[in-house]
This record gives structure tokens, sequence and C-alpha cells, in this order.
């Protein structure tokens, strides 16, 4: 390396630090910044670089970008930058999507759920520093594969599924912020009622602001990049060097792609066809328990733990600081993670299905388990592999749930709280049954006997925690469908 590469490289810190939002930086000085995230990949970089017509190698630059918590990175597919414009064209990979490295904090790829008339945002999967984001759509380029999906992604800066164990939903807890943030409505039951974190983060115009002081950088590749690997992969007295990076790029993007691919189209048939019930809502709730369950126990989906200590999930000071504690709610808030050996985590079914549990959730998650129940015995005497409801019995043991019927059964403030877990039979032709459990047991390890989140905690008014304490949670292994599943086949 030159002398003058390496004074570049030590510069490079500055730039790394400096604010703003979008500013090009050559190959020299992006060489340090993308050393300190990923040494393979600088490296690889810079053989590519090194073997390039000098005429062309200024315009093997990057750009750094800076984007402000809860701004979207990609929307509906369209690349944005940190203004939330689309982002410059020279980035574009193929005039899709840019290639780029995280350098600090995390993005959020986000599902967007349609429910009645609203949708809801809720966390895929999560991209931390040091990963490359775009590297499908170069490989389907590079590859010139035919038939590719155009991209459909939506991603954020930082975390916009963070959940409030406590939500000012009744009017002190709202007076109480008006009082210091004027520029709120009148309490309003039904509008409080559906909102969400970030809309109420979006309401109060100070907090807001402050939240972007938080911000997740990352440094985007001129697609230059990737025109001359291109034409070094079909030089025989460069490709060596070309192959090396390719093959890192391709071998990145496959480990990315493991956690995110999956195919339950036989699940959602079975449950549908065969679950004896004719509710949407609830076959859909019914899927997506199964479904999220079996994705969080083998760390493909995130689920939800307190965000205590988590920074590069977003400003959590500024929302229990400025809001939660003026509002002199519980400061505790949920945040996505992946789910490891010896940890225990939490999704909300009510929050995820909302329609499915509007009305008696107890009876309701009832049906749903029944549902569950008549798909696996169908599956079963039709001799179909259902994977996802081969092992019921394993995937229910790593489950607790908690719901708010709605009904006293007991006296004290979780009177109307009830915990249980559901033991499946092995035998398919077999049923369930419940166990109830205390209350202290589901909430623990999240919180102590004296700290429970109350009754009436929108985030577990229809909740399960997943468990993979003990034993390592084991998937059935998947084996072939031996035919398919026709509509309106009798059961």
């Amino acid at each position: 390396m030159t002398s003058g590469f390496a004074g570049a490289c030590a510069r490079a810190t500055l730039i790394y630090l400096q604010p703003g939002i979008m500013q090009r930086v050559d190959f020299k000085e992006a060489f340090g910044i993308i050393q300190a995230v990923d040494a393979k990949l600088a490296e690889s970089l810079r053989a590519v670089w090194e073997q390039t017509a000098k005429a062309r190698q200024a315009n093997l630059c990057c750009y750094l970008a800076k984007y402000p918590y809860k701004h979207f990175v990609f929307k509906n597919g369209r690349a944005l930058d940190p203004d939330g414009q689309p982002l410059r064209p020279d980035l574009l990979v193929a005039g899709q999507l840019p290639v780029g490295l995280i350098l600090d904090n995390l993005l959020e790829v986000i599902d967007e759920v349609i429910r009645n008339e609203e949708v809801i945002e809720f966390p895929q999967s999560l991209l931390f520093k040091d990963n490359l984001i775009g590297l499908w759509e170069l490989i389907d380029q590079q590859l010139k594969v035919e038939g590719h999906p155009s991209p459909n992604w939506t991603i954020s800066s930082g975390s916009r599924s963070l959940k409030f164990i406590e939500f000012p939903t009744q009017k002190v807890q709202w007076d109480r912020l008006r009082t210091r943030y004027r520029q709120l409505s009148t309490y309003d039951k039904e509008v409080v009622r559906k909102l969400r974190e970030i809309d109420l983060i979006r309401m109060i115009g100070e907090i807001d602001q402050k939240s972007k002081q938080w911000s997740t950088q990352i440094l985007y590749f001129s697609s230059l990049w990737f025109d001359e690997l291109e034409q070094q992969l079909a030089d025989r007295a460069r490709v060596v060097s070309a192959t090396q990076l390719f093959s890192y790029l391709q071998s990145t993007s496959w480990s990315a792609l493991a956690r995110v691919r999956y195919n339950d189209d036989e699940l959602t048939d079975a449950l549908t066809e065969w679950g004896g019930d004719s509710n949407v809502a609830r076959c859909k709730a019914a899927y997506l328990l199964l479904r999220h369950s079996l994705q969080v126990l083998t760390q493909r989906r995130p689920c939800f733990g307190p965000a205590n200590g988590l920074s590069s999930l977003g400003p959590l000071d500024t929302f229990r600081n400025d809001l939660l504690q003026v509002a002199r709610l519980k400061p505790t808030i949920l945040g996505p993670m992946y789910l490891h050996a010896g940890q225990a985590g939490l999704l909300s079914l009510s929050q995820l299905v909302p329609s499915a549990f509007e009305e008696n959730p107890d009876d309701n998650l009832e049906y749903i388990f029944k549902i569950i129940s008549r798909a696996r015995d169908a599956a079963a005497r039709r001799d179909i592999w259902v994977p996802a409801l081969q092992g019921l019995p394993a995937l229910f043991s790593r489950l607790t749930f908690r719901v708010r019927s709605g009904r006293r059964r007991q006296k004290g403030r979780h009177g109307s709280v009830l915990t249980f877990r559901v033991k499946y039979s092995p035998s398919p032709s077999g049923s369930y049954e419940r166990e109830d459990v205390p209350i202290e047991s589901f909430y623990e390890p999240f919180f102590s006997p004296d700290s429970l989140p109350t009754s009436d905690s929108r985030f577990f008014r229809v909740a399960l925690k997943l468990d993979l304490r003990g034993n390592a949670f084991l998937p059935q292994q998947v084996a072939p469908v031996r035919r398919p599943i026709y509509a309106n086949e009798p059961t």
C-alpha cells in the first residue's frame, strides 16, 4: 500500500465522525472506514481498485449517508436518501437498489401487514453493523438471473416497532403529556387507542426532532464499482482478485438469505381448509402463531424483549425521559431481538392480528388452538406432511400464553388475566389441554413479582412467551409433501 493511500486512510476517521447527511468519499478515504467494520471486504475492494485503470479509479467512490431514527432507507422497494428523497441514480445497481455497508447501530426490515383498514409494521429481520444491503439484487445482476422478483423491501433506520410496556391510553396520562406538549390534541379515547408508538413520537414535535439526533450510518458504493467488477471478471489478467471479491459478496448474500427464506403454503392451506373455522381473522392468527413461533425459535425472525441498554435500536433515553416519565408511565420499552439458547422472548398476538381478539379474546384464542388441532388431525389422516404441524408438542412446550379475558376469574389486580400453557398430544388424533401457570411464571425472567406490567397493557392483551432456556429447540425435519391439499376437501 502506498504512503499516499495510507495517509488518506488515516484521515478517514475524521470523515466518519463529521456531521452530515450525504457525503461523497473517495476510496482512499473510504478504505479506512470499511476496514474498521469489515477488514476482509476492505482488502478485497482494494485489490480490485488497484488493478483498475488510473483514469477510472476516481469514479470508484463511495457515499456516506446518515439516516435519522425511523427514516426509511427503502420504502416499498424504492431506495431513499436520508431526507426521504429518491437516492442518487448513480448508486443504484441495475437501476434498482444500492449496495451499502452498515457502519453502526442497525436497520429494521419491516413486514407491512394489512389488518382491516390499518397497516401494521412488524419486524421481519434486523440488519446489524457490518451487514451489507442490496446484495441479492447485485448477485442477480452479476449472474444475469432471469425472472428474479422486483424488490419490495421496506427498511428503516433503527427500530420503528418499539413497544412501550405502558401507553398513555388513559385521559389522566394523556393530559400529563398535553400539559408539557401543547401541540397534542385533546384526549379522544378512540383515537388514542389506535395510536402506535411511532405515531405518538411523530405527534410530539419536540420528541420527534430530538429522536432524529440518533442515526444509522451507511456507506454506499457507486454503481461503477460493479461495472468495473464485471469487466475484471471477464479479463483473464485481472480475474483472480475480482473473483475473490465476487465470491465474498456471494457467500455473504447467501448467509443473509438463509434467515428470511421460507415457503409455508401447505401450512396456510391446512389451517384454512381443514381448520374447521370460517373466521378469516382466527385462521390468520393460527397461521401467524405457528409461523412466527417457529421462526423466532430458530433465529429466523425477531421477537421482543426489554430493550435495556440496547442503544442500537433507537433513542431510547429520549422516549423514557421525555415521554414515558412525563406521563408517569413505566419506563420499560420492548424492542426486537433475536432469540438464542438460554434466552426467552415475547410476541403479541393481539397487536399482530387485532381483529381476531377485539371481542372475547380468551374464547377466540381457544378457537385458534382448535383450528391447529383439527388441521393436524386432517393432515395426518391424509398422510400429508405439513412441517409446522408435525412437532406441536415440542413447539408448545416452549410457549406460555397470557390473555386478558375481561372476566374476573380471581381476586387481585391481575384477576382478569389468565396465564397458561398448552399441551398437545403426541398423537395426531389426540387433542390438547390447558394448564394454568402463575402470572409471575409468565413474566419471568423479564419482570420481578413486585413490578409486573398492568393488567391493561396493550402489548400483553393476548401475548406469548417463547423460551429457549434448557434444551435447545429442534424443529422437525422437513419431509416432501406427498400430495397437494385441495380446496373444500371434506374433513
